[in-house]
């Protein structure tokens, strides 16, 4: 999905506030480099990618943005990001699918044939 630059940092503003890890694909040579991080700081169009020790810049002033804040039925990932600039480069952010909760029975609730522990059938005395 076509994105305006606005939501682009919002997006990386909230991986930032979340210090969600992101996966990363960046140009290198005309080849993609993959390498994995933290949005360490968003200034407007600046972002700064902390990989460890290594810090990366991206300058998101004229390039064109596709991305979701929503993982696509499927996928390997959940919100993403692609930065495409006119000379051909092109940087993509892919933050991990959101954590699944367990449904764990609630003792409260009287659910026909759950008991919370093993009933005593023994009667006193015996």
């Amino acid at each position: 999905m076509h994105i305006a630059l606005d939501e682009a940092i919002a997006l990386f503003e909230s991986w930032r506030a979340t210090a969600t890890m992101l996966k990363v694909f960046a140009p290198d040579a005309g080849k993609s480099r993959e390498l994995q991080g933290t949005v360490s700081s968003v200034k407007g169009p600046l972002i700064e990618i902390a990989e460890g020790e290594n810090k990366l810049e991206v300058n998101l002033a004229d390039a064109e943005f596709n991305g979701d804040r929503r993982a696509a039925p499927n996928a390997r990932h959940g919100a993403y990001l692609v930065c495409e600039y006119r000379n051909g480069d092109r940087w993509s952010f892919y933050s991990p699918l959101p954590a699944k909760q367990e449904a764990v029975p609630n003792p409260d609730r009287r659910t026909p044939g759950y008991t919370p522990f093993p009933l005593n059938t023994k009667k006193p005395g015996e």
